[in-house]
């Protein structure tokens, strides 16, 4: 089978682990203080960078543009920029001079169980402003020096707008014109406006986002894509999928089930690439999401961002019962 190649656009986080003792709240209400250990070396890549590692493993080919220029000021930070390269079929394209640098997430871990006690993060409103600048500056840039008229360069575009600013209803017209043929999948932020949907193939979007979304629109959330027949998946932890088509009621997929789970963060990135790998290389939608669904399953059982191999996907899927309710 031929790798599909996909594009994916988003932000670049890294995510730093700092073992602790104990926490307390400090006097000015602030985040808690804690008595720390020696500092994890233990550092990984969140956000849109762990949409395309998981996308890779998929089965995908995948060019990844990142928001921000990569760090390099350390040998530290030279050899994870290095690892992040020689991933097998995925290119970073490195803005630089952007002034962006990566948003770093310290998680505050329990030295003895690994349990995160809380994270902290820094301002990111500039970060995001900044962001949605480069995005757009580098994606035109590119169709206009490899894109020949009508062919595409890319099978899908895969948009992580989580920093609610990426995508507006700009956004995916443009995407549209530069890569004619190619489908747009976007997993938007709690904040985004509906109308940024339009003309999207498949959102992505989880229950707390499809609340706030909803209370921002009087339309059903799933008119915004109708215009191109767009699909709205809605995940729900360990609840069913459900699946939002033009053709009636939705239909629901069964997640596997868990004896417990480890650590949520990171298994919307991975449902989210694998679920699009899936639909590009050519499975119906009910069985990409169940598929999806097997690959989140195994983030979940893991700390932290994880990647889980196609090969312990496929074994995974290969043992749960057919989990969709009534697909089309």
């Amino acid at each position: 089978m031929t790798r599909p190649r996909l594009l994916v656009l988003g932000d670049l986080i890294v995510d730093a682990y700092q073992p602790c003792s104990k926490t307390r709240r400090s006097d000015d209400g602030g985040y808690p203080t804690t008595e720390v250990g020696n500092v994890d070396p233990r550092r990984v890549y969140g956000g849109a960078a762990n949409v395309a590692l998981n996308a890779v493993a998929a089965g995908a080919d995948v060019v990844f543009v990142s928001s921000a220029e990569l760090p390099h000021e350390s040998a530290e930070d030279r050899q994870f920029v290095a690892a992040l390269r020689r991933r097998r079929g995925m290119a970073c394209i490195e803005p630089t001079g952007t002034g962006v640098a990566p948003l770093v997430k310290t998680r505050y871990v329990d030295h003895v169980n690994g349990a995160v006690l809380f994270c902290t993060m820094p301002p990111r409103a500039g970060f995001y402003a900044r962001t949605r600048e480069v995005v757009r500056s580098v994606v035109l840039g590119m169709s206009v020096e490899n894109n020949p008229p009508h062919q595409p360069t890319f099978d899908a575009v895969l948009i992580a707008d989580y920093g609610a600013g990426i995508v507006d209803e700009h956004t995916v017209a443009t995407l549209r014109r530069c890569y004619p043929g190619a489908k747009i999948f976007f997993d938007p932020h709690l904040t985004t406006d509906p109308v940024a949907w339009a003309g999207v193939d498949v959102v992505k979007i989880n229950a707390a986002e499809a609340e706030e979304a909803q209370a921002r629109t009087r339309r059903p959330l799933l008119a915004a894509l109708r215009p191109v027949g767009g699909v709205l998946v809605k995940t729900a932890g360990e609840a069913p999928v459900e699946v939002y088509t033009e053709q009636g009621r939705p239909y629901r997929v069964t997640p596997p089930s868990l004896p417990r789970i480890v650590d949520s963060c990171g298994a919307g990135d991975t449902f989210f690439a694998f679920m699009a790998a899936r639909i590009v290389m050519g499975d119906s939608l009910g069985y990409a999401v169940e598929y999806a669904s097997c690959a989140a399953w195994l983030t979940l059982s893991h700390r932290g961002c994880f990647v889980p191999s196609a090969e312990a996907v496929a074994e995974a899927h290969r043992q749960l019962p057919s989990a969709v309710e009534s697909a089309p």
